[in-house]
């Protein structure tokens, strides 16, 4: 009798593993363009301004605040994903929407700051739920002067940007203001997620759940 009582359990157990979300996070092959802002080259901006060609094409102008976009959100499918996740769903230790932390193990943590992104651009990502699109945005440089408009991960705590010993990283994970100022961060308003935060949530890696937008 304990014989299949146990069979039984190993089978629950099984079962379960097999119906738990994978939350996993890609890099693109080949960076997409801004979907905000205008072409940087039929600007006047353009124009006026010398040895801009530097800037091109990623980067888009905004005409209303006259200011460089350099990245925002963009078009992608899954065909523009890299094969193998830069995290995987066991390396992601917890979610924190009341602190917009994004807590990594030591595998990945020490990954993402050994990757170097871009300083103008960023590196774009993609972050699935069961190998679908969740959402979206751009791991930034901790040392560019430039910012995102969208969705952003970024390690802040420079006393520990180059200790590979930590067991967990925690990444600032926030919507920017195009610029590198903190104070211009805002939160992600992730009632535009539930199947991810649920996802979370059940795998007990939410640890809270805040869903109002406003800067912090």
């Amino acid at each position: 009798m304990m014989k299949y009582f146990l069979s039984f359990v190993i089978l629950l157990m099984s079962c379960d593993k097999k119906n738990q979300d994978s939350i996993n996070v890609y890099l693109l092959k080949s960076r997409k363009r801004n979907l905000e802002g205008i072409s940087l080259e039929k600007t006047e901006y353009y124009k006026i301004n010398k040895n801009l060609d530097y800037l091109l094409p990623y980067t888009t102008y905004d005409s209303l605040n006259q200011s460089l976009i350099y990245a925002s959100n963009f078009n992608y499918s899954l065909k523009d994903l890299h094969s193998e996740p830069i995290i995987k769903n066991e390396d992601i230790i917890s979610l924190d929407t009341l602190n917009n932390l994004l807590v990594l193990n030591n595998k990945a943590g020490v990954k993402l700051l050994k990757m170097k992104p871009s300083r103008m651009h960023g590196e774009q990502f993609v972050m699935t739920l069961n190998n679908l699109p969740a959402l979206n945005g751009h791991i930034l440089n901790p040392h560019s002067s430039n910012g995102s408009t969208w969705i952003s991960i970024q390690y802040d705590d420079f006393k520990t940007i180059k200790d590979t010993t930590l067991s967990q990283y925690k990444f600032s994970f926030f919507i920017g203001d195009g610029t590198s100022n903190r104070k211009g961060r805002k939160r992600i308003e992730f009632s535009k997620y539930p199947k991810l935060i649920t996802a979370f949530k059940d795998s007990k890696r939410l640890v809270d759940n805040t869903q109002l937008c406003k800067e912090f």
